[in-house]
Formats: structure tokens, C-alpha cells, sequence
């Protein structure tokens, strides 16, 4: 009977912290740090995802969710009129196994903004036929 106790008391703790842990997940976006090459490149991917903003040059208070669909480049990007080989010079070489001449992707760490749950974060580039990106965006 006792043991029966106690492990009802073990699951209902797991549970709660279980809880607790998804509930802190929420709103739990890095601050936005400048972009630095030379950190990005040899840094976490969660301290590139506290970049991301300042390499797109979107405001640092950008939400998550405007940069998942397509992010159109500022001039104050490093970004800005650069080819893939550039890119890749800037950034390092990409994180994905999948990446192609027309696709590439660096891990951004787990983000999360209010009202969604924290996920890997992946900063995304397709390239058209000269190398030039055509669309870069934030997924998961």
C-alpha cells in the first residue's frame, strides 16, 4: 500500500514539474544581441538565435513569427547583396545535412515567443539559379 502511495505521489510530482517546465517555455525569446561573425561562427546556436534579428536587419523586438514566412533584407543587413559563397564566408558552413546549391540552414537553438512552445529554431535560405538568395527565412 505504501509503495502504491508513493509512487501516485512520484507521478503526480513529475507531472507538475513536467508542467511547470512546458508552461516556462512560453515568451522565452533570447534578447537580441548585434550580429558578430566571428562569435556566430564559433558560438551555440542559441546565442546565434539572439542574432538572428540584427543579421536580417529587422528590429531587435521583431517576433518570431513575422520572420517564418519570407524576410525581405534591409541595406543595414550583413546580409544584404550577398551570394551563397559569401554567405557561407560570413556565417561558416552550414548545419544542415540536406543543404544543396539551391538550400541551406544554420541552427538557431530553441526560442519560443508567448502563447507558442519553445522549438529548434533554424535560420533557412533558398537560392535562385545565380546563387543569389530568394528567399530566407526563420523556421523550425
Amino acid at each position: 500500500m505504501r509503495t502504491a502511495v508513493a509512487a501516485i505521489g512520484l507521478a503526480s510530482l513529475v507531472g507538475l514539474v513536467f508542467t511547470l517546465c512546458i508552461a516556462g517555455c512560453r515568451g522565452s525569446e533570447l534578447p537580441s544581441r548585434r550580429f558578430d561573425a566571428k562569435l556566430w561562427k564559433t558560438t551555440s546556436p542559441d546565442v546565434r538565435g539572439s542574432m538572428v534579428r540584427d543579421l536580417l536587419g529587422l528590429p531587435g523586438d521583431t517576433p518570431l513569427r513575422f520572420m517564418s514566412t519570407s524576410v525581405k533584407l534591409r541595406s543595414e543587413s550583413p546580409l544584404f547583396g550577398l551570394a551563397r559563397e559569401e554567405i557561407v564566408r560570413l556565417l561558416g558552413p552550414p548545419d544542415g545535412g540536406k543543404d544543396s546549391p539551391t538550400y541551406m540552414s544554420y541552427r538557431l537553438g530553441f526560442m519560443g515567443e508567448e502563447g507558442y512552445l519553445e522549438e529548434e529554431w533554424h535560420l533557412l535560405f533558398d537560392f535562385n539559379k545565380d546563387g543569389f538568395p530568394s528567399r530566407i527565412f526563420v523556421g523550425d
